[in-house]
């Protein structure tokens, strides 16, 4: 490799590891700001700016807006958060799935400083979005299910279906949890969460009882019928 190559090589590199500090560094400024219970309209670039220790015309370089900074933020804390999620064995959420909700609800707690950024930005719908539709493609494809693939495959619908309920009810309940909207601790949502999973099985497990009885009979379950489990 001639000199000039080699020194282009070098300068590019250096270049890629100043653009990578300085949005690393915009980003957790802003996040800094969110977390001071800042709203974003009262966040300025100039603020941002003077907290990364960068220049405005830099902002610019990276972000046109500081909405573009918010999403990009945003993008960064789920795939921080998701890799060690998408680490988990899969085959956990077929042979015991309430043990796989309590694996996800630790790794939110391990990584709670993440979660709580990410639940202040105006996009952590985004998050949520991502974890189902990285999960199901994880599970379409993970060699360690071979055994479920036919059921899969058959009833992949229902599947995609009860992953984004219980996906989106986990990851919801607990970003509402650390905003306030609800009176609940991150600790304590697997022990809620579990209990109304037993909950609805025991009413689904009651109501198909009542069905197998009257049906035989021709009399139809009323839907205001005072159901006691």
């Amino acid at each position: 490799m001639r000199k000039s190559e080699l020194l282009i090589k070098t300068t590019e590199k250096n270049e890629n590891r100043a653009r990578i500090k300085s949005k690393n560094a915009l980003r957790g400024a802003y996040l800094e700001l969110l977390g001071e219970n800042k709203d974003h309209s009262d966040i300025r670039i100039v603020d941002i700016a003077e907290r990364a220790n960068i220049n405005r015309g830099t902002f610019y370089a990276y972000y046109p807006s500081i909405d573009a900074l918010e999403i990009d933020a945003t993008k960064s804390l789920t795939e921080k958060l998701l890799a060690p999620i998408m680490e988990l064995p899969m085959k956990v959420v077929f042979d015991s799935p309430m043990k796989y909700v309590k694996m996800i609800l630790g790794i939110i707690q391990d990584n709670f400083d993440l979660v709580k950024s990410l639940a202040k930005t105006r996009y952590s719908s985004d998050f949520i979005h991502s974890f189902v539709s990285e999960f199901i493609k994880k599970a379409k494809e993970d060699p360690s299910l071979e055994e479920y693939k036919n059921k899969l495959e058959k009833n992949i619908e229902l599947f995609e279906f009860l992953v984004s309920l219980v996906l989106n009810g986990i990851t919801g309940v607990v970003l509402d949890s650390i905003t306030g909207a609800i009176n609940s601790s991150v600790k304590n949502i697997s022990a809620h969460f579990i209990e109304s999973t037993k909950l609805i099985a025991a009413y689904i497990k009651r109501i198909e009882e009542l069905d197998t009885i009257i049906r035989p009979a021709n009399v139809l379950i009323s839907p205001t019928a005072d159901y006691k489990i």
